[in-house]
């Protein structure tokens, strides 16, 4: 039988994080999915560990190897073989809840929908149990798009079951020359070509934070490759005449230089900041960013607009 959904992983040296992974694919409710192991050049133990699950046979995988080329090449990658009538993604160190293929599959089923998201969290021990989860509730494309763009904390790409109907249609796939902001880019191109939607309020997928990622390496101006993946959305939005818009240009390209500068700062990056006041126009993003719901970016915003030096060094501070 054709798999009802395909489950993208791409796995770079993931053989000490991975195997909490594997369980969580294993404890799945419903069967009914493929795995896409996607080996993006590692040089540990992951190929071993992935050939040994598949070799288990308790769930229906697929491992995929090839040389070193990022996130995006590993998920597109996968994206070209996957057989599932939806699509959903999955980084190695992170988790979904053991109802997850379960209660995507039947919100998105029930409501005959092109795209149902729940919540994700970083606190691993929130996923959610199948009796407590509530039935979806659908919501028209400015909802969805209103859920994406202010409550980003809430909701990942991750969160996305994909029709995979949708990204062939469309070719919706994954920027590979981008660093940074490529799975935000790829879903809000997602959503544009979407007219049913379902939101599931629960929390079914669990994002571990990688240490090495936010405080401990430093930034460089690749980061910015964030702020060119919020224009080609805009440039989307405007050749699909989307209403939502102006809302979007408002609002994500000043919270994505609120972010950028954030990163730099944090990771003492203070070249790059200096340069991102020098080539971008900050001071106006941090008037937007000044007004945010969030206190700490509200502030922030605020003390940089007194003097970008006392940002950078509260920031990196705070951390």
């Amino acid at each position: 039988m054709m798999p009802k959904i395909s489950i993208i992983i791409p796995c770079y040296n993931a053989e000490n994080v991975i195997d909490e992974t594997l369980a969580c694919l294993e404890r799945q409710t419903n069967r009914s999915f493929e795995v896409i192991f996607v080996n993006d050049g590692s040089v540990d133990n992951t190929q071993q560990k992935l050939e040994a699950f598949k070799a288990k046979g308790c769930v229906e995988a697929v491992v995929v190897s090839k040389p070193n080329g990022g996130v995006s090449s590993a998920r597109n990658a996968g994206l070209a073989i996957a057989r599932g009538e939806y699509v959903a993604f999955l980084d190695a160190d992170d988790l979904i809840a053991d109802c997850f293929t379960e209660i995507m599959l039947r919100e998105i089923q029930t409501a005959n929908a092109d795209v149902v998201y729940c919540k994700l969290s970083r606190d691993l021990s929130a996923l959610a149990k199948s009796d407590t989860v509530s039935e979806g509730i659908c919501e028209n494309a400015e909802d969805a798009m209103r859920r994406l763009l202010f409550q980003m904390g809430k909701y990942g790409f991750y969160c996305y079951l994909y029709k995979a109907s949708i990204l062939r249609e469309h070719e919706i796939r994954f920027d590979e020359t981008c660093k940074y902001g490529e799975d935000r880019e790829f879903i809000w191109k997602y959503i544009v070509n979407c007219t049913s939607f379902v939101s599931i309020d629960a929390i079914l997928y669990g994002y571990r934070e990688n240490p090495s990622s936010a405080t401990k390496k430093k930034a460089t101006w690749r980061r910015t490759d964030s702020l060119q993946a919020v224009k080609r959305v805009e440039d989307y939005m405007l050749a699909h005449g989307v209403s939502f818009l102006p809302i979007y240009a408002d609002y994500m390209y000043a919270r994505d230089m609120w972010a950028v500068a954030k990163a730099f700062a944090v990771t003492g990056a203070k070249d790059c900041f200096d340069q991102l006041r020098r080539e971008y126009d900050v001071k106006t993003c941090m008037k937007r960013t000044a007004k945010d719901s969030n206190r700490l970016v509200k502030l922030a915003s605020r003390l940089f607009l007194v003097h970008p030096k006392l940002f950078y060094y509260a920031v990196q501070l705070k951390k």
